[in-house]
């Protein structure tokens, strides 16, 4: 698992109290962990919606009036 050496790199039990029990499981019980993306460019900005869905012409939620 990565949550460990992630969990020391960020020095994590020190600075949060954030800690791993030998099994992976983090104290305190309801912890995640995420990491974000930064790009070194600026990103342009993806379409999204319906009409870009590859399910365009067969999805059930479109057909009944939803998004």
């Amino acid at each position: 698992m990565i949550q460990g050496p992630f969990l020391r790199a960020l020095d994590a039990p020190r600075r949060i109290g954030l800690t791993l029990t030998d099994t992976d499981l983090m104290i305190p019980r309801k912890s995640v962990t995420a990491i974000l993306g930064i790009a070194p460019v600026e990103q342009h900005k993806r379409f999204r919606g319906c009409s870009v869905c590859s399910m365009f012409d067969h999805c059930i939620y479109r057909k009944a009036g939803k998004t």
